[in-house]
């Protein structure tokens, strides 16, 4: 089930009595945006990830585009004027290489500002412009399963699992099971003798840490899902008609354990060879 739209609601504060710098030009309710990574990373096999944010502000308006609207210490950003492409002043977590940022967009920018995100292995630059990652709205987010399907466990990949709790750092750790099913009964009828039916491969809770205050969301990540459950491994490429064999996939389901958690997850698969990445996204 999708969550409802809803619109983070910011009152302008009072510091000792007087108006604060946190209200200089507020733009209530602010709409939250998850940018899912952000920053430049060092990868295996000589890779260097890095990333490309850009917006585009189509309202009539000059909007308010901060990664904080309301945090003591923040420079307040300049307003976005209206019709323009810009690029957000928005930092990357200090704390871990690549995480993940919430962005928080102003009331007149609501539905009117779009935003592209893209990661590239800088390493590799002549050989593709990277691939494009979602950002997530308050419409996208997940509060009962989601489904990622055909996730690569085939050797020459390496898969990266990420989620993501959307709502800021309240002080407690937040958690979500995992299930990873083998793929071969997609593909077969009658099903092979070897094929699991019904029981997970994997089935484990993750704990989504590292969240700091509004600025950046709690989450769990599993760099390469085989080297962190060797069960994986076992899973088997699928034969085909005419002595083809797809590579070995699986299917991960994820569910929140935490009451009222919202959440959004998932994978990127990069090829060991070529470092081409792929965004697996939950299915729809």
């Amino acid at each position: 089930m999708r969550h409802l739209i809803l619109s983070l609601v910011v009152a302008p504060f009072l510091v000792n009595g007087a108006p604060s710098l946190l209200a200089q030009h507020a733009q209530v309710p602010y709409e939250r945006v998850l940018v899912p990574v952000l920053g430049t990373v060092n990868g295996a096999y000589g890779s260097i990830w890095k990333t490309e944010f850009i917006g585009q502000n189509e309202s009539d308006e000059a909007v308010d585009v901060t990664s904080c609207p309301v945090c003591l210490g923040i420079p307040e950003t300049p307003l976005v004027p209206p019709h323009s492409t810009f690029v957000p002043q928005v930092a990357p977590d200090s704390r871990r290489s690549g995480g993940g940022v919430f962005v928080y967009v102003g009331q007149p920018g609501t539905g009117k500002v779009t935003f592209n995100l893209r990661v590239q292995d800088t390493s590799r630059q002549e050989q593709t412009w990277g691939t494009s990652i979602p950002v997530v709205r308050e419409k996208d987010v997940y509060t009962t399963t989601l489904h990622l399907l055909d996730v690569p466990v085939d050797p020459r990949f390496r898969s990266a699992l990420r989620v993501y709790d959307f709502d800021t750092n309240d002080g407690d750790p937040k958690q979500v099971r995992v299930r990873v099913y083998d793929l071969c009964g997609a593909f077969f009828t009658p099903l092979p003798v070897d094929c699991p039916t019904g029981a997970a491969r994997i089935d484990t809770v993750l704990t989504l840490t590292g969240g700091a205050g509004p600025q950046y969301p709690s989450t769990a990540t599993v760099g390469d899902i085989v080297n962190a459950f060797p069960e994986l491994g076992n899973v088997q490429p699928i034969p085909q008609p005419f002595g083809d064999a797809r590579p070995a996939a699986v299917r991960i389901d994820i569910d929140p354990v935490t009451p009222n958690l919202r959440f959004w997850a998932f994978v990127s698969a990069t090829n060991n060879a070529t470092q081409h990445v792929t965004a697996i996204l939950p299915s729809e």
